[in-house]
């Protein structure tokens, strides 16, 4: 299979689990009602943990942005310089 057709398959089949887990909490719902509390909780600290990560993530990525340039810089100026 193509690269594109295997993301294509693994997004689908994410995309189809996440409604039946979504439609299998929807009609079982009165069963969790004593954990939501604590699904409500663990959600939070995974929306807390992604978005730290994301946070992380871009910092990381601006500062090897800013290395990147700084060298590309050094060499212009060395071949400025050599020349």
């Amino acid at each position: 299979m193509k690269k594109g057709n295997i993301n294509l398959t693994l997004w689908m089949s994410g995309l189809l689990a996440g409604v039946l887990v979504g439609a299998y909490f929807y009609r079982n719902q009165e069963q969790f009602a004593p954990q939501q509390k604590k699904l409500k909780g663990v959600i939070a600290d995974l929306k807390k943990t992604a978005g730290d990560l994301g946070n992380k993530a871009l910092k990381a990525s601006q500062e090897q942005l800013k290395a990147s340039k700084d060298v590309a810089k050094k060499a212009v100026d060395s071949v400025k310089n050599a020349g």
